[in-house]
């Protein structure tokens, strides 16, 4: 479709995408109130906001220019990305690293906090750079406490590598870590795990609750996760965050494959860590299913599942009964990239 036979919103998109400077310009020009309206994919910015996602530096500077209302938007859409030198150029011209992720972000917290959701540790780093605070501690509107490490550790994404990577950053910026087996396994340190070990040979069995392994008072009170995490093993853990490191080296020591989670007052839990398996967060593998599988997996267990706060809000505290992990599986066919489909043909065609 030829750019001029868009609608001007539509055209202002596609020329900042473009890099066409002399188009934007003359978009807003007829049309200014679009320079403040917001746009798709930044998540409530507009021009200026999409110009520093795209990493458009001269597009930035013209749009300063003109007055924009979403400056420190924009400052918080580079910098998540790792945009240097426009987020360099955003800071000179007046937007706040310690400043709100936008303007009206009380729901959320500071600028830095958008690197760390996107588990970022080249954006964290360029926020601390700018005079970020690495270990401020945010308290909602909603009374809740947000912080880098919070977020981090409560990250949707499943990257293990880069989330080792991002709170080694803030522990070498100088934020302090508990010595304890759960930030352990959030850094992916196998080498701490071995110390704590050493100390409780009952860690590859202990269970925790999610206030062991998320810490609200660190700043972070609520898991993102599709399979409950309350009363579950290093285990389930590990299967839930892709830590395969960490899973080897605990089935190496004794670890249960077939261990369940606790169950609560309501009958609810029992799941082992094949459920985590198939059902997770933007993380479409069969490799943890056959991982488990090939180390003894019993995919025949039935558990009862509270669906956890925190994961697909349609079925937020629906209880699903005597289901096994492929039948749990099937629940989220419909699912954003939470059904696992591989692992649900790998357990179709066990017999």
């Amino acid at each position: 479709m030829e750019i001029n036979s868009l609608k001007p919103k539509d055209r202002l998109i596609e020329a900042i995408h473009k890099n066409d400077i002399g188009a934007v310009e003359s978009i807003i020009t007829q049309h200014p109130e679009l320079l403040n309206e917001p746009l798709p994919r930044v998540d409530g910015g507009a021009a200026l906001s999409l110009a520093a996602q795209c990493n458009n530096l001269e597009m930035v500077k013209v749009l300063v220019q003109l007055g924009p209302k979403d400056l420190q938007q924009a400052l918080s859409r580079a910098s998540m990305r790792a945009h240097r030198e426009v987020s360099e150029y955003l800071v000179q011209k007046g937007a706040d690293p310690n400043g709100l992720y936008s303007d009206t972000a009380i729901h959320y917290g500071p600028v830095i906090l958008a690197a760390c959701e996107a588990l970022n540790p080249d954006g964290i780093r360029l926020m601390i750079d700018l005079g970020a605070d690495p270990n401020v501690k945010y308290r909602t509107s909603h009374g809740y406490i947000n912080s880098p490490i919070g977020f981090i550790l409560g990250a949707y994404a499943r990257n293990p590598h880069n989330k080792h990577e991002c709170l080694e950053v803030l522990f070498n910026s100088g934020v302090p870590f508990e010595d304890t087996p759960l930030m352990a396994f959030h850094r992916g340190r196998i080498d701490l795990l071995e110390k704590h070990l050493h100390n409780d040979p009952n860690l590859v069995h202990q269970r925790f609750q999610s206030e062991d392994i998320y810490r609200p008072e660190m700043g972070f009170s609520k898991a993102m996760a599709l399979t409950p995490i309350e009363g579950t093993t290093l285990l389930h853990l590990a299967l839930e965050y892709d830590e395969f490191e960490i899973a080897k080296w605990l089935i190496d020591h004794g670890a249960d494959v077939n261990a369940r989670a606790d169950i609560d007052s309501n009958g609810c839990g029992g799941h082992t860590p094949l459920f985590h398996a198939v059902v997770s967060i933007v993380s479409p593998t069969d490799k943890r299913t056959r991982f488990l599988l090939v180390h003894g997996a019993d995919p025949t267990v039935r558990a009862t599942i509270r669906h956890p706060e925190g994961g697909w809000d349609e079925l937020a505290d629906k209880v699903f009964e005597n289901v096994t992990a492929l039948e749990y599986a099937l629940l989220f066919k419909d699912g954003p990239s939470w059904c696992n489909r591989d692992s649900i043909s790998v357990l179709s065609n066990l017999g």
